[in-house]
């Protein structure tokens, strides 16, 4: 334990006269969900946008909501914090979630002693339960020094597996209207013929375009506020984004799911088959060295 509190005082210590990217202290932020969810809701609602809201799940009210979520009393989900995988998120399909909740919660209290000086302690979170967005996936938007070079959908193959298809989405429309046909000519088969229909344009692909990017630069004066001190978003950032209708104005809308850093960028080594991918990766390494060489960090913000 002394190693590893010794290493990320030093590697902080590098940060402060040479770029490293990412950043150590945005590592934290890589699973923090209470704080990337925070972030969101303040960027949506300055913004005018509606967005899911979440609520941190205390100990006293635990066993009888997951008794009600059990009962399908409550459509909701919970994530845990300090967690990017899929097993710890209970949802209305769950068996027993009382039952895997204290189990996640005994697994952590194995390993939390020798983590506690790098981490605050793991909390549990609530959502609401989007069906879409469990059942179709979610749009992932690459964002490289601002710019949005690629959008692919990711779409589970069931409810009980991790396992997901990743398809190249060149035309953003409502997740939930189309199934994808892995065998078909195209990537998706209308099941209504409708697209998107937003207000900020009549192409769709712009409408998504705007939000991301506007969600982006709200979310990086957020940081940066915070922080006082440059975001690496502004050097790479992918978005998971979900597409759905509201049930209210019967407009379809996005929201963004998650924010993901440093490790979005390993997909670059699975899609190299791709003349796109490839010109992403090769602008991404541009960006990197240019933000080395200029002390990306070092600098003040510029908001």
């Amino acid at each position: 334990m002394a190693y590893k509190t010794s290493y990320f005082s030093n590697i902080k210590l590098l940060a402060r006269v040479t770029t490293i990217w990412p950043h150590p202290e945005e590592l934290y932020l890589g699973g923090n969900k209470v704080q990337v969810y925070m972030t969101l809701q303040h960027a949506s609602l300055s913004l005018n946008l509606s967005v899911p809201m979440s609520v941190l799940m205390t100990e006293d009210v635990s066993l009888s909501f997951l008794k009600r979520l059990e009962k399908k009393e409550v459509q909701a989900v919970l994530k845990r914090d300090w967690s990017l995988r899929p097993d710890k998120m209970i949802t209305p399909f769950t068996a027993d979630p009382r039952a895997k909740l204290l189990q996640s919660n005994e697994e952590e209290s194995k390993t939390w002693d020798t983590v506690q000086a790098w981490f605050l302690k793991p909390r549990w979170i609530i959502q609401p339960f989007i069906a879409p967005l469990f059942h179709v996936g979610e749009v992932q938007a690459f964002i490289i020094n601002g710019f949005l070079f690629l959008k692919i959908t990711t779409m589970p193959n069931s409810t009980t597996s991790d396992e997901i298809d990743i398809t190249d989405m060149n035309e953003i429309r409502p997740l939930h209207l189309h199934k994808y046909d892995p065998q078909g000519q195209k990537p998706y088969t209308s099941l209504t013929g409708k697209n998107l229909g937003l207000t900020d344009f009549d192409d769709p692909n712009l409408s998504f375009e705007s939000y991301v990017l506007r969600m982006l630069a709200k979310v990086i004066i957020l940081e940066e506020v915070k922080f006082k001190r440059k975001s690496g978003l502004r050097i790479f950032c992918r978005m998971d984004v979900s597409v759905y209708r509201n049930a209210t104005t019967a407009k379809h809308e996005f929201f963004v799911n998650e924010i993901t850093r440093s490790h979005g960028a390993c997909l670059f080594t699975k899609w190299d088959h791709s003349l796109k991918w490839r010109a992403a990766f090769n602008t991404f390494s541009q960006i990197l060295h240019l933000a080395a060489k200029k002390k990306f960090y070092l600098s003040p913000p510029s908001l």
